[in-house]
């Protein structure tokens, strides 16, 4: 029995923890009794009903202790989180679990198009949107070479972490002013934790569900539950995407699309008819941790694993394995307006999107809406977003090619399995027919530096003007210089610096966060710029409505897609060479500023030699990362924290199974 004092289940303890994962979930139901046993039934009954009473009024008063530690910050308090929704708790949607199938490859063309009309029928009122995941793993047989004999057994598998069975994993959707609860069953074998970050929503009011392990948060250890709250304020809606925060785990299957949907957004884009998730991502064979050890060991200068494989919605994919050969298509109904959602959901690379014979109007770019833009093609880097509606040039009485193209510029070594032209077959008529090459424009391999979108191209659709200083000068009121660099340090070591720090996580399962709430004797932050440790960078902003930029200045001979946990910024300078100098801000005239109603994103690509500007207001409590989106190189350790209004968050309302998991062991 589990002990009552630990709000967490242990669901190692029930002898039916796999039903879920063979998909016998109907199997767990109630045994009617026999005649004969009527008597001694009812006895257990009342039995039963005594032990549950006790059992409860115990996980009750343990879920209402309240720690009086003498630094006032634990405020736990149980009425804000009074649903629990454990495993096997009769709370929980058990047909929501019942979903995990033997198909391991999700249907994305049915779960990644979105049913307008539901969710604009459903405007206007608030409510609890709960999502269940139960994660696995899995080896799986690729499909269509199971005959093939020239390939090795090894060649015809993939690893996979799974949610509900699935690659990739389903698409979530809310309207602005929901709440998202993610309940996350961690049935990982070999002590394998897990978390799971929603890219570029905010947590108003609960940045504890941020997911950032090591920062935020503490994982979900295996064999244990936990449920993600996560609040979506009125005012934010578009494009985003969650994934797992911990490791290199994401990269093995646990990320999916993330849509908030809006009345507001509505009114401001011209109507279309259907809503659609092109999902982009790179993919290793085996899991990605087992290239972390060699990527990270001595000798070797940033040598980033180059992927074997491209996908776009995690099927529709062309290799050398499949010898040219395309597992399904797209349709689209020729009388419809389609926006389609991008989503570059990969682990490295960015790639180079289009659609043969089709104009693509920009509207929005991670969750903001833009001054529509008409391109024959854009450079999408890891963790960004963007949406399009479609211009056809030519009938739509045909088919036509999407391609993802990788840019092979950016890797080190050469993959011959990896084909970095990915596409998929693009149906007005619903037949399965390969396309003729009708590309409009040329394509010569992509930027050599590995560059992003112009952001100068972009602007916001509803203008607004950038928050100034109150004296009226461009300049904020304060202002971080960040040298970016990979370093070889001590041991031959290679690892990514913010100035003169490099991420490592804590030598135990804690987070900053819990660090700084809890132990604020011992770690405490004085000024701006704060070294916990050797090894953890925080720059702490203590006054709500404090203007900050943060200027990144690359040193390093490759790119660098940032993105910031917690906000959005103002991209108020970006140059793809020389360095920021302080007097662009007094002099307008040299164009070096953008303060005429920049693009406002949370995902920025900074390239080689180059430098960025970037604005944001302090108005969201909470401890979050400011990282390098490539995989590879939040491990290597370019990451720092940013720890804003903390004498806010302190007095905030948490789950108490936020502050226990990082009692667990992990």
């Amino acid at each position: 029995m589990a002990d009552s004092s630990n709000p967490f289940i242990n669901l190692n303890e029930f002898d039916i923890s796999d039903s879920v994962t063979d998909n016998n979930i109907d199997n767990i139901v109630e045994e009617k009794p026999t005649s004969s046993s009527k008597k001694v039934l009812k006895s257990l009954i009342i039995f039963t009903v005594f032990l549950a009473f006790l059992i409860s009024t115990i996980m009750f008063l343990t879920l209402q202790y309240h720690d009086t530690s003498k630094n006032g910050a634990d405020r736990a308090k149980n009425t804000f989180f009074s649903k629990k929704h454990y495993f096997y708790d009769s709370d929980a949607n058990f047909d929501d679990y019942a979903n995990v199938t033997n198909e391991w490859r999700l249907d994305t063309g049915t779960n990644y198009t979105m049913n307008l009309t539901y969710w604009r029928n459903d405007y206007g009122t608030s409510k609890e949107r709960h999502y269940y995941f139960n994660i696995t793993q899995l080896t799986v047989q690729m499909d269509n070479i199971e005959n093939d004999e020239d390939l090795t057994s090894s060649a015809k598998t993939r690893n996979l972490t799974l949610v509900n069975g699935q690659y990739p994993a389903p698409l979530i959707e809310a309207n602005s002013g929901d709440t998202i609860y993610l309940h996350v069953v961690n049935k990982l074998p070999d002590k394998q934790p897990v978390s799971i970050h929603c890219h570029g929503l905010f947590y108003p009011n609960n940045p504890f569900d941020d997911g950032a392990v090591g920062i935020n948060s503490c994982p979900i250890p295996s064999g244990y539950n936990y449920t993600y709250k996560i609040p979506v304020g009125k005012k934010q809606w578009g494009t985003y995407w969650y994934h797992s925060h911990w490791s290199t785990q994401y990269a093995d299957g646990i990320f999916g699309p993330l849509v908030i949907h809006s009345k507001d957004e509505d009114n401001l884009l011209d109507d279309y008819d259907e809503d659609r998730i092109i999902l982009g991502n790179d993919f290793y064979q085996n899991f990605t941790d087992t290239y972390l050890t060699e990527y990270l060991e001595s000798g070797n200068e940033n040598t980033e694993p180059t992927p074997d494989d491209g996908f776009i919605n995690g099927i529709y994919t062309q290799t050398d394995s499949q010898q040219d050969r395309f597992e399904s298509l797209l349709y689209f109904d020729p009388e419809k307006v389609y926006r389609l959602r991008l989503v570059n959901a990969g682990f490295f690379l960015p790639f180079t999107f289009s659609i043969d014979a089709h104009k693509l109007t920009l509207v929005e770019a991670d969750g903001t809406n833009i001054v529509p833009h008409e391109v024959d093609n854009f450079d999408i880097s890891v963790g960004q977003r963007y949406s399009v509606f479609l211009n056809y040039t030519k009938t739509k009485d045909q088919n036509y090619w999407m391609h993802t193209r990788y840019n092979a510029y950016c890797v080190t070594e050469s993959n011959p399995n990896f084909n970095t032209d990915v596409h998929a077959i693009v149906s007005y008529t619903n037949k399965y027919e390969e396309p003729e090459d009708m590309q409009s424009w040329s394509y010569y391999g992509g930027d050599p530096l590995c560059g992003d979108l112009d952001q100068n191209l972009l602007s916001t659709l509803v203008y607004e003007t950038i928050p100034l200083n109150a004296n009226g000068s461009a300049r904020p009121d304060v202002k971080v210089e960040l040298d970016i660099a990979f370093i070889i340090g001590g041991y031959q070591l290679d690892r990514g610096y913010f100035n003169d720090m490099t991420w490592v996580s804590w030598d135990k399962n804690t987070s900053t966060m819990h660090q700084l709430m809890f132990n604020s004797e011992e770690y405490k932050c004085d000024g701006v710029e704060n070294k916990l440790n050797e090894h953890t960078y925080v720059l702490n902003f203590d006054k709500r409505g404090q203007i900050v930029d943060l200027v990144l200045n690359n040193y390093d001979d490759g790119a660098h897609p940032f993105h910031l946990h917690g906000f959005k910024f103002w991209v108020i300078a970006s140059s793809a060479t020389g360095s920021w100098k302080d007097s662009y801000y007094d002099d307008l005239s040299l164009g070096k500023i953008k303060l005429d109603n920049p693009v406002l994103r949370d995902n920025l690509n900074v390239g080689p030699y180059g430098y960025a500007v970037i604005r944001f207001v302090v108005d969201n409590p909470g401890v979050f990362p400011l990282h390098c989106h490539i995989g590879w190189h939040i491990e290597a350790g370019l990451l720092l924290q940013i720890n804003a209004l903390q004498s806010e968050y302190s007095q905030l309302e948490y789950d108490p199974e936020w502050k226990n998991m990082c009692a667990l062991d992990n």
